[in-house]
């Protein structure tokens, strides 16, 4: 759960980041990828599952089919300044 939340997170940082850019999230035509890197342990095999927390995020505030996109998830065992996702 953990997580997850740390990867909804960081969604809602990238549509915040896109909404000062651009200045109305109308302007976006398609979510095309989101590509998440997982720190976790050697034995965690779920990382697709913590990334589900930034497609939703996508989801949620655009939609379809604006929303759709794809996805590759992958987990690594350190992350600049100890972030999660």
């Amino acid at each position: 759960d953990y997580g997850y939340q740390a990867a909804r997170h960081a969604g809602l940082n990238i549509v915040s980041t896109l909404k000062e850019q651009l200045g109305d999230l109308d302007r976006v035509e398609q979510v095309v990828k989101i590509f998440g890197i997982v720190q976790s342990t050697n034995d965690f095999k779920e990382q697709h599952l913590v990334m589900d927390g930034c497609s939703d995020v996508m989801m949620e505030i655009f939609g379809k089919p604006v929303g759709y996109h794809a996805r590759s998830a992958i987990g690594t065992s350190t992350l600049p300044i100890d972030i999660s996702v």
